[in-house]
């Protein structure tokens, strides 16, 4: 295995990793929905920092999809994260609320039937990275 140089100079000069790219998209999509939607936590009302998936991220179909996020504290995603008080569970009342009994079952099945997605390569990364950038520059 090559080692890479990863001072700045060098790594522009190549091309981005797919991780890196997946970054570069998943931050993008984070800078789209907080400015269409706004920063309040939509579990308890305060002032989201992140946005969370619902379902887990290793599900590539809902990897970028917007009905499998939810904009989230601090605190509620630590909660959320550890299983405490129940909030995994909140968050999936509230994603049954939003998105509807039948969309939050598809996602479901998918969580629980996960499976090597074909289409998770460069080009959809970078098709959704695309996307996101364009939306940006429209909602400005």
């Amino acid at each position: 295995m090559q080692n890479r140089c990863l001072c700045q100079k060098c790594r522009l000069k190549r091309k981005p990793t797919l991780s890196e790219l997946t970054i570069q998209a998943e931050h993008a999509q984070r800078d789209y929905v907080f400015s269409v939607w706004g920063r309040t936590c939509e579990i308890c009302s305060g002032e989201a920092v992140c946005l969370d998936h619902c379902f887990s991220r290793m599900v590539r179909q809902l990897f970028f999809a917007s009905q499998n996020l939810i904009r989230i504290c601090d605190s509620c995603h630590l909660k959320k994260s550890k299983q405490w008080d129940g909030m995994h569970l909140r968050v999936y009342d509230f994603l049954k609320k939003r998105e509807g009994i039948k969309k939050f079952e598809e996602m479901w099945a998918l969580d629980k039937n996960r499976k090597p997605w074909p289409k998770w390569n460069r080009e959809y990364v970078e098709s959704m990275l695309n996307k996101y950038r364009k939306l940006i520059e429209k909602h400005k």
